[in-house]
């Protein structure tokens, strides 16, 4: 059964697409850089929270920081904006019906001249005609780690054209992460 990504979606003002190579095929999945607000010692009804969380573009993600000296930074960074890189995993949960955590390789204090609150992603993974889509054009997903993704087009047409032809394909595509409206 196809999962579909309800609640986000990736809005690809395509930076790059790129046929992935055999040693990227390998490393199929979501990598994130997200730049947003941190929030630390957050407790949840049964604990179903990594505790630490950052918000972003009217979005939340749970944090799940590696060790000790990560959590001591996010403790003393706590409300401040930050720069979070890491890899993004979907989890069904109890109280939460979807959780989005993302795993963390890095935490950094945001260079909020440079950066917007915002999340780019890249995604390694299998592009696929989106056999539900409606209307007059065939849309495009990328599926990887279970979760598939709708493609968007809008800021550049021709870019769907190129990407069209790496269908059936395992492809690198980075983007925008946006809310669904």
């Amino acid at each position: 059964m196809r999962q579909i990504n309800h609640g986000l979606l990736v809005l690809f003002c395509l930076t790059s697409l790129v046929v992935a190579t055999e040693s990227k095929k390998k490393e199929q999945g979501i990598h994130v850089e997200c730049h947003g607000q941190l929030r630390h010692g957050i407790v949840a009804i049964g604990g179903e929270t990594t505790g630490t969380t950052i918000s972003f573009n009217r979005l939340t993600w749970e944090l799940k920081l590696p060790d000790d000296a990560t959590r001591s930074f996010a403790s003393e960074h706590h409300k401040q904006p930050v720069t979070a890189v890491g890899t993004l995993r979907r989890v069904d949960g109890t109280q939460v019906p979807v959780r989005w955590i993302l795993e963390v390789d890095r935490l950094a204090v945001a260079d909020s001249k440079n950066h917007k609150a915002a999340a780019i992603a890249t995604v390694i993974g299998k592009l696929r005609h989106d056999e539900a889509g409606t209307g007059d054009s065939a849309k495009l997903i990328i599926e990887a780690e279970g979760i598939t993704w709708p493609l968007y087009f809008d800021y550049d047409k021709k870019l769907a054209d190129i990407a069209k032809a790496f269908i059936g394909k395992v492809a690198s595509i980075k983007g925008e992460v946006l809310r669904a409206t």
